[in-house]
């Protein structure tokens, strides 16, 4: 019939982005005796902000006057987008960072002739490309979109159609005509003139003994902190002393916006008290892009590696770690982010990448069986095709399951994303675990309206599923000729079948809340091969 369900048309321009990237080092080795040796270093990072051919960039100035101040009869009235290379600001996007010097330090000392210490520290800075992702690159103002207008009664009789569907033309974008007025109404992004480059520290210290049987124990620990990491949170949050008010929140007051802006809810002769009562009320929404999260990491980590001697060679690890930080989703962290802007030091907790404890162990092993070997050193030509050449191998994996983020089905009323906590711990152990109840779901309730919960970002006990994995395959080496021969391989992943399952519901007021549902892992994989090889 020519009719759609919805549609919409973008303008969004081909950025051209440009920044320069320059580095310098120096290290040397000092031999300071027969067993010490330092390396030291240092480097210099300098790496200008962007800029764009047509200067299709822009900023928020979080503290400039508003261009509505004055027609809105709000006097503080602050905060909007600011664009490059216009009334005279540069054409870069943010102020250049000069201080990103990066010293580095290494050690090792040999105690004797099977044991050495290692030790190192240095500074590592963040590429400015990390932070140029998606949305948060800075260039709202030149891109819109127009929507379909499909019907104006509810469906009941069709507007535009497919061979037309924007009769009325598209949207064009504003680019920086309106200046800090840019966007208003709506729900902006917008990107810090004064962030520094984000940096991680790293150290370590290890330990290395060879002993007998030709084996290396390795036992380390490592650890680092990163700050600056780029990161956002909602600039433009209710600040939570105004809950208190409670449903008065909601009272439809006068728009002192009105005939102001012409999109959106603030297009309305009437608004909520809460709109005028966020720092930009001119907006619906300000996500701020900083270089302000940080994390710690802290780990020992054990190896012990044998080479192939003998037919054998193995490789075990093993890792007891804990990673806390800030919400920061570019850095891998997933989470809902910051439930109170005003108290950021309170989100601070375990991220959802944490691993707790991991256990690897690799082998390869030679059946010792055909000529040449321990038994079957005189078998015949046929007895060895069928019974020498035999190799087995396998990886074993254990790990521990990630952090929970319990949330709420529903929104609390100008309030937080999570409940609260009666202060009983989540954990059940294993003998109590079950795909029906992963936690205990009676230790959470619904916080009051107008209220944050005060349950943590992330739980500090109870965990996803882990991994509990074994793969093993066989194979075997025929040699025909000399120039030619034949291996067959039998695999199997998941060899004994175990289900690894997936995440539970972690939305409080759900009716499966604590449940899983799902798994998050194959089942038992085999496959069989053969190659001719000449």
């Amino acid at each position: 019939l020519g009719y759609a369900g919805s549609g919409a048309s973008y303008v969004s321009p081909a950025l051209a982005i440009q920044s320069q990237y320059a580095a310098g080092y120096f290290q040397d080795d000092i031999r300071l005796t027969s067993r010490l040796t330092l390396n030291i270093g240092i480097r210099y990072d300098l790496e200008t902000p962007r800029t764009e051919r047509y200067n299709r960039l822009n900023w928020f100035d979080f503290t400039a006057a508003s261009p509505l101040a004055a027609a809105s009869g709000i006097s503080d009235l602050h905060g909007g987008l600011k664009f490059v290379g216009v009334g005279g600001a540069s054409r870069l996007q943010q102020n250049t960072d000069r201080n990103n010097f990066a010293p580095r330090f290494g050690l090792a000392y040999t105690v004797d002739s099977k044991t050495v210490i290692r030790g190192g520290y240095g500074i590592f800075y963040v590429p400015m490309t990390i932070n140029a992702l998606g949305a948060s690159v800075g260039a709202q103002g030149y891109s819109t979109s127009t929507s379909m207008v499909r019907t104006l009664d509810s469906g009941l009789t069709p507007a535009n159609v497919l061979s037309d569907p924007f009769p009325d033309g598209l949207n064009q974008p504003s680019g920086n005509a309106d200046g800090m007025a840019t966007l208003a109404g709506q729900s902006i992004r917008g990107i810090d003139r004064n962030d520094r480059t984000g940096y991680v520290q790293q150290y370590n210290i290890d330990i290395q003994r060879e002993l007998p049987g030709g084996i290396l124990l390795d036992a380390a620990y490592s650890g680092s902190h990163s700050v600056k990491l780029f990161t956002a949170w909602n600039e433009d949050q209710l600040n939570p002393s105004y809950y208190s008010m409670g449903s008065a929140l909601q009272t439809q007051v006068t728009n002192p916006f009105y005939g102001l802006i012409s999109l959106g809810t603030l297009a309305s002769s009437t608004v909520s008290r809460a709109q005028l009562l966020l720092p930009y009320p001119q907006f619906t929404g300000v996500t701020g892009v900083f270089s302000a999260g940080n994390s710690t990491y802290n780990s020992f980590q054990l190896k012990v590696e044998r080479r192939m001697s003998s037919g054998l060679s193995f490789l075990i690890g093993y890792t007891l770690a804990k990673n806390i930080g800030d919400p920061n989703p570019i850095y891998g962290e997933s989470s809902s982010g910051f439930q109170n802007n005003y108290d950021r030091r309170s989100e601070r907790s375990l991220l959802t990448t944490d691993v707790a404890q991991r256990f690897v162990a690799s082998y390869t092993y030679e059946l010792p069986f055909g000529r040449g070997k321990h038994w079957g050193s005189g078998w015949n030509r046929f007895a060895n095709l069928i019974g020498g050449g035999w190799h087995i191998n396998g990886i074993t994996t254990f790990q521990s399951g990630m952090p929970l983020i319990i949330g709420l089905s529903s929104a609390n009323t100008y309030g937080g994303s999570r409940p609260n906590s009666t202060g009983e711990s989540a954990y059940l152990p294993p003998s109590e675990r079950t795909v029906n109840k992963w936690f205990n779901t009676s230790v959470f309730t619904q916080p009051p309206a107008y209220s944050l919960g005060n349950v943590g970002r992330t739980l500090p006990d109870a965990r996803k599923p882990g991994v509990n994995n074994f793969d093993f395959s066989v194979f075997k080496m025929f040699k025909f000729t000399e120039r030619l021969g034949m291996q067959f391989r039998a695999e199997a992943f998941n060899v004994f079948n175990h289900t690894r399952f997936g995440s539970p519901n972690t939305s409080f007021g759900s009716s499966s809340f604590g449940r899983i549902s799902s798994t998050g892992g194959d089942p038992r994989i085999m496959q069989m091969a053969l190659k001719l090889s000449f």
